[in-house]
C-alpha cells in the first residue's frame, strides 16, 4: 500500500477518533446539564411546597390561638347568660348559640388538623388519613373505604406530607367536583414498592390532558414526580375514576 494512502487512512482514523471523543464529551455535557437542571427544578418545587406548608402551618396556628381562643371566650359568656336569663324563649336561643359555637369550634379543629403538618408528623400517616376519612364518612350520602395495608415503614417526613396533600386534593375533587358517593383508597407495599390506589364513582373527566388538567391535578402530578413516582389515571364518565400511584421504596424511605 502506498505511503500516501496509509497516511490518508491514518488521518481519517485519527479524525474519526477525535470526532468520537468530542461527540461523547458533548453528550456527557448535555446529560450533566439536563440532570443538574432537572435536579435544580425539583429543589425549587420542593422549596415552593415547603413554603406553602409553612404558611398553612402559620395560618393553622393563628386559627387555633386567635379564633379558637375568642370562640372559647364567647362560649363562656354564652353559658353565663343562660344562668342569668329568666325568659325561656331567650334561653332557647342561647342553647342554640351554644350548639352553633360547638360546631364552629369542631370545624376549626378539623381545619387546623388538616392544614397543619405537625399533627401528621406527630401521629403518622395512618392516623391522620384515618382521621381525614372519618370526617368524610360523616358527610351525608358519602361512603368511604380506607385500607391501609402497609407494614411498618420509615417513610421520609416530606414524602408523608406530600402524599397526605395528594389524597386531600383527590378527596376534595371527588366530593366537590365529581359528586361521588363512593370513595375507596388502598395503600399497600411490596418488598420494594409502595402502591396507592384511589377511586371514586363520580362523573369523572372527559378528554383530560396536561393542557386542560386543573391546577389541583397538576399539583398532584408534580408532587408524585418529585419522589420519582409514577401515576396512571383512568376515567369512565359516571362510572369510575381511578388513580394508581407507585413509588420505589428506596426513593421515599428514610435512611435512619
Amino acid at each position: 500500500m502506498p505511503t500516501e494512502q496509509k497516511e490518508v487512512i491514518f488521518a481519517v482514523f485519527v479524525a474519526s477518533f477525535i470526532f468520537f471523543i468530542l461527540a461523547v464529551l458533548v453528550i456527557l455535557l448535555l446529560y450533566n446539564y439536563f440532570r443538574v437542571r432537572i435536579q435544580r427544578e425539583k429543589e425549587i418545587l420542593k422549596t415552593v411546597f415547603q413554603t406553602q406548608e409553612s404558611e398553612q402551618n402559620r395560618i393553622s396556628e393563628d386559627l387555633h390561638d386567635d379564633i379558637g381562643g375568642k370562640l372559647s371566650a364567647l362560649k363562656l359568656q354564652n353559658e353565663l347568660l343562660y344562668t342569668e336569663l329568666i325568659n325561656e324563649s331567650t334561653k332557647e336561643i342561647v342553647v342554640q348559640n351554644a350548639t352553633l359555637i360547638d360546631t364552629i369550634v369542631k370545624d376549626i379543629r378539623n381545619i387546623v388538623r388538616n392544614q397543619s403538618s405537625k399533627y401528621l408528623l406527630q401521629n403518622g400517616l395512618r392516623s391522620e388519613l384515618s382521621s381525614l376519612f372519618d370526617q368524610y364518612k360523616k358527610l351525608k350520602g358519602i361512603h368511604v373505604e380506607l385500607k391501609f395495608l402497609i407494614t411498618e415503614l420509615n417513610l421520609l417526613p416530606d414524602f408523608q406530607i406530600a402524599i397526605f396533600r395528594v389524597l386531600q386534593e383527590l378527596l376534595h375533587n371527588s366530593v366537590k367536583h365529581s359528586k361521588a358517593s363512593i370513595i375507596k383508597l388502598s395503600i399497600a407495599n411490596t418488598s420494594n414498592k409502595l402502591e396507592i390506589i384511589y377511586s371514586d364513582n363520580g362523573k369523572g373527566f372527559e378528554n383530560l390532558s396536561p393542557e386542560n388538567a386543573g391546577m389541583g391535578l397538576k399539583n398532584i402530578k408534580t408532587r408524585v414526580q418529585l419522589y420519582h413516582g409514577q401515576i396512571q389515571f383512568t376515567s369512565e364518565t359516571d362510572i369510575a375514576t381511578t388513580f394508581r400511584i407507585q413509588f420505589e421504596l428506596a426513593a421515599i424511605s428514610s435512611k435512619k
